[in-house]
Order: C-alpha cells, then structure tokens, then sequence
C-alpha cells in the first residue's frame, strides 16, 4: 500500500500541483532466498497523469507480487501456476507490454476513484434500480386500478341503490 508522502503527491497531481516528486516504494521480495532486494527509480518526479498512472500500476504490481508470495506460501497451487508466478517477481519496469497493461488497467481503476468519477453500472445495480422502477410501476397502476374499482363499486352501488328505490316506488303505487 502507498504511503502517506506517495498518496499526498498523487492527490497533489490529480490537483494540478506536480511541484513535488512523487517517490516509488522499496519492494523487498521474502519469497524465497534466490530473489533479492530490488528498488525502482526513486525520486522520480511525476509529470503527468500517464506517469501516475505508471507509477500505481507499478504499486499495483508489487501489491500483487507481495499478495502471490503469501498465496504460495499458505496456499497449495500447481507447480505450474507457481513457476509462472515466480517469473513475474520482477521489478515492473521488466515486465512486458502486455504484462503492465494488466497493471495498468488497476491504475486507471483507482483514477477513476479518485477523481470522483462514477463507477460504470453494474448487473446487480441495474437489477436494483430497474426492480425499484418497476415495483413504483405497479404500485403506481395497481393504486390506479383500485381507484376506478372503487369508483365502479360506487356506481354500482348507486345504480342498484336507484334499481331499490324504483322497485319500492313502483310496488307502492301497485
């Protein structure tokens, strides 16, 4: 996770304010004994969004580093998954295009977080929104159907209440 200082110089970026460098973690791999210490660029500053952007998918790929060791180490994973996972504990400056671009897309994740933007809907809120919808719909037709029932009741009572009356009147005058 970022620290403070690397947090407060994203947000100063995002801001507008890039007067300030924004520093890259250390990254120290505990994995096992074969893989030593590495450290990126330090100190670099961050000129644009696009070097934001680089610099979180970076943390990005070391938080996934650090989330993989834990994994083979409390986990049982193939051998297989583990090999191609330990090919990938390298600083991300080698990593491949295509590799970064995975990080990359986590980067522009957080962006979008924390520049307010909103997230894109998803299945579950559309169902939400659309059940809600739906449920006003009804309770909207339903309490219109009910008024024009209770309107028919009433002329119905009327009219049979009328019926009633003639009836009386005409058995009266017999």
């Amino acid at each position: 996770m970022a620290d403070n200082d690397t947090r407060n110089a994203a947000l100063r970026l995002l801001m507008g304010d890039n007067t300030q460098p924004l520093q890259s973690p250390m990254k120290e791999n505990t994995h096992s004994s074969t893989h030593t210490l590495y450290e990126e660029e330090q100190e670099k500053p961050v000129e644009s969004k696009k070097d934001l952007t680089e610099e979180l998918a970076s943390l990005e790929h070391d938080q996934w580093v650090e989330w993989a060791k834990n994994i083979l180490d409390s986990e049982d994973i193939t051998a297989e998954r583990a090999e191609r996972w330990k090919d990938l504990f390298i600083p991300y400056a080698e990593l491949s295009e295509e590799m970064k671009e995975k990080d990359r897309e986590w980067a522009r994740k957080v962006l979008k977080i924390v520049n307010g933007d909103q997230p894109k809907p998803t299945v579950e809120s559309n169902t939400a929104d659309l059940s809600k919808a739906l449920e006003q719909v009804l309770t909207q037709r339903t309490n219109v159907h009910i008024e024009k029932i209770e309107e028919n009741v009433d002329k119905a009572r009327n009219h049979f209440q009328d019926d009633i009356r003639e009836d009386i009147i005409a058995e009266a005058f017999r």
